[in-house]
């Protein structure tokens, strides 16, 4: 979330990279790798959706 309004800052050139750097207490890699990852889509791993889907079959249609 920060990260998204200190891009959306960046952007509308209110406050440069540097700055929001200082800011946040980050490096410039370390902004742009963070930048980097949101723009990128989820990667959903199908076992961990499996499981979940086992796990919540068990635990919701036979309470404790």
């Amino acid at each position: 979330m920060i990260l998204h309004l200190t891009e959306t800052s960046v952007n509308a050139k209110k406050a440069s990279v540097s700055q929001c750097c200082r800011v946040l207490g980050l490096s410039h890699s370390g902004f742009y790798a963070a930048r980097k990852r949101l723009r990128q889509p989820e990667q959903v791993d199908p076992l961990s959706v499996h499981a979940k889907a086992a796990f919540e079959a068990i635990h919701f249609h036979n309470p404790i």
